[in-house]
């Protein structure tokens, strides 16, 4: 199998919280992050946030079925790890 590994960064003029708040509210990134059709939150912590998804993308030639555990790091980064599943 192929590991695929990626990061993505860049420049936004907004607040910090504010930034944190978007990319943290992962149950809504298939509305503003290109490629992702589709995200069905498993599981949540007790603080509400998604830990565990399964995800639906659109890698052009074929859809692309993952699930993922969600790690925080606060304001820094949202980690993706595929996890094996059915």
């Amino acid at each position: 199998m192929t590991l695929l590994n990626g990061v993505s960064e860049g420049e936004i003029e907004a607040p910090i919280d504010r930034c944190w708040e978007v990319v943290a509210d992962v149950a809504s990134a298939p509305s503003w992050q290109g490629g992702l059709e589709r995200l069905e939150v498993i599981e949540r912590d007790a603080q509400g946030r998604v830990v565990l998804c399964d995800t639906v993308t659109d890698a052009r030639l074929w859809k692309v079925r993952c699930r993922v555990h969600v790690q925080y790091d606060r304001p820094h980064r949202v980690t993706f790890t595929r996890v094996p599943s059915d």
